[in-house]
């Protein structure tokens, strides 16, 4: 096994990842709080988690895209995309393309299209169009990942890293939504500061999960790639 490209073992890169990621998100909350009064100061567009969670999904981009390149022994025929492991590329396009999202804010984008072509002000629904983009983007990666089953079976192990990774982003979906706007908050009662306060150490808790889902399927994606590269090598011996 290349020890360059694995280091360590699938269960200490998970690990050492999730370490130092919970480490950075309470780094990250806790210097918001003592310098600002805000949780979230340091996890916004432009700011530390944002860039650490871009190169969280570039990475499992790339370890996507290497998987590829091995089930196909690096050839890129035209008929690729009938064979079941151009799920891996697809995989590999989506988390790409969840990086350029992150930076550029494509959802949030569609958003504000969306009021401005309709020509209709924010509601407290529609102004939660953005979350329901974000669940759209793991309901695509649900039904990828189970129209290409059949590839993916050999892969077993990383299941309940995906599943948690998917468990996580949807409650980092419901507490976006939910902190969008304190209409909720005043809803039960809570005052008008208390739901600001409250809305901003939830949104530094929706920036834990978001960065703990992506350790989960980076974890899964670094454990598929060696998985990949173990039976190559013993397809080698052979």
């Amino acid at each position: 096994m290349n020890r360059i490209l694995f280091p360590c073992t699938p269960t200490t890169f998970l690990l050492f990842l999730v370490y130092m990621d919970f480490l950075a998100v309470l780094l990250a909350l806790g210097l918001g709080f003592a310098w600002h009064q805000n949780p979230t100061a340091y996890t916004g567009e432009g700011d530390p988690i944002t860039w650490l969670s871009f190169a969280h999904l570039l990475v499992i981009s790339g370890l996507a895209g290497g998987v590829f390149y091995s089930r196909t022994d690096g050839s890129l025929d035209l008929a690729v995309w009938r064979q079941p492991a151009f799920v891996w590329l697809l995989i590999a396009l989506g988390f790409l393309f969840l990086a350029v999202d992150e930076v550029a804010k494509i959802h949030e984008s569609l958003d504000r299209f969306a009021h401005r072509l309709l020509q209709r002000p924010e509601t407290a629904l529609t102004d939660r169009l953005d979350d329901a983009i974000l669940l759209g983007y793991g309901l695509s990666g649900m039904a990828v990942l189970y129209a290409y089953r059949s590839e993916l079976i050999s892969y077993r192990p990383v299941l309940p890293l995906v599943v948690c990774g998917f468990v996580l982003f949807l409650f980092m979906g419901l507490l976006d939504a939910l902190v969008n706007r304190p209409d909720v908050f005043l809803f039960m009662g809570i005052s008008q500061e208390g739901s600001a306060s409250l809305g901003k150490w939830l949104g530094g808790v929706e920036e834990g999960l978001k960065i703990l889902a992506e350790a989960a399927f980076l974890g899964a994606a670094y454990t598929c790639l060696f998985l990949t590269a173990e039976a190559d090598c013993g397809r080698d011996r052979d």
